[in-house]
């Protein structure tokens, strides 16, 4: 049977029609999800998909989110919030921080979106998208923590300073840099991302570059579009950015001794190589207009991410959180 539901503005099934536009069950809520009218037309039908669109289990009456499992009736979450350390100020029971009528929890878990450079939770703009920005301008990260506690939502349009990172997956992917660091801590390692011809997001990596040594090359040096797997070349449709690390590796040189004889004294002196973006890094960037977004150093020897175009870096990230946050 072809159903057709029509909803309120919080998403919540209201009226579920048969093809022909006869209304099947007629649905109405209080505040915190609990059924405040359930009329059904036709006996054979009742919709599993009730408030904000999410599944109702008839036997016990609670709602599944993803997450978790919430209680209309009580109007609380039967389990602690799995991101509450992101929102240490708000109960990690309470449904929407006590603000039903104008906002929704898509999933059970913390629905941020805005991020200041320590990794910090600063407040959402109630789009379940899955994208995740970072801001750089401490007055407005201030007024969407303000926004935040007071039970609202922030349009990332209005924030000047919001840089957006690339969906979670990818993140995930150009990650995988940090084992390849712990293994040769002397290379680069990186590739690009973009999407494939069907719309898919995907990651090209590229060959790893040459080994270096931070005593005599301040830099190490790769290119990001040596594919390591051939096949892959060429397969993007668009581009949205670059990626690739900078080595954690180090050297410690000393003062010479003489073979059998003990050196006592001198000073030793350690080199490592530089974290930020080279100015090789800012200028290749600036010759790719074709890049539909940022470029990305992950600096695994400082845990920081560093967010560059061609006008130099936009914003920083902490290497061990990026991978983290967002859905």
């Amino acid at each position: 049977m072809k159903i057709h539901y029509h909803s309120d503005h919080l998403g919540s099934a209201s009226f579920v029609t048969n093809i022909d536009g006869y209304v099947m069950q007629h649905l109405q809520y209080l505040p915190y999800g609990e059924l405040f009218v359930s009329q059904r037309n036709a006996d054979e039908f009742d919709s599993r998909y009730k408030f904000t669109a999410k599944e109702l289990d008839n036997e016990t009456s609670y709602t599944y989110f993803g997450a978790r499992y919430y209680d209309s009736e009580l109007s609380v979450w039967l389990s602690v919030d799995p991101m509450s350390d992101e929102r240490r100020w708000v109960s990690p029971y309470s449904y929407c921080q006590n603000n039903p009528i104008g906002r929704i929890d898509p999933t059970g878990a913390l629905d941020g979106d805005f991020y200041d450079q320590k990794g910090k939770y600063l407040g959402t703009d109630g789009i379940d998208d899955g994208k995740v920005y970072v801001v750089t301008n401490k007055d407005e990260a201030k007024a969407i923590k303000k926004t935040d506690k007071s039970g609202g939502t922030t349009n990332s349009s209005d924030v000047s300073s919001a840089v957006t990172l690339p969906s979670k997956s990818v993140r995930l992917e150009m990650l995988k840099v940090v084992d390849e660091d712990k293994k040769d801590p002397f290379r680069e390692y990186g590739g690009i991302f973009g999407t494939d011809a069907s719309g898919n997001e995907k990651v090209i990596w590229a060959n790893p570059g040459d080994k270096a040594d931070p005593s005599k090359d301040r830099e190490a040096t790769m290119d990001v579009f040596d594919a390591a797997n051939p096949d892959e070349k060429g397969t993007l449709s668009t581009y949205s950015g670059t990626f690739h690390s900078h080595p954690s590796g180090s050297v410690s040189i000393g003062p010479p001794s003489e073979i059998g004889v003990e050196t006592y004294g001198g000073t030793t002196k350690t080199y490592s190589f530089r974290q930020t973006p080279s100015n090789r890094d800012i200028q290749a960037a600036a010759k790719l207009t074709y890049m539909t977004g940022n470029h990305y150093v992950l600096g695994t020897g400082n845990n920081t991410v560093y967010i560059y175009n061609g006008n130099g870096v936009q914003a920083t990230f902490p290497l061990d959180k990026f991978g983290t946050v967002g859905k």
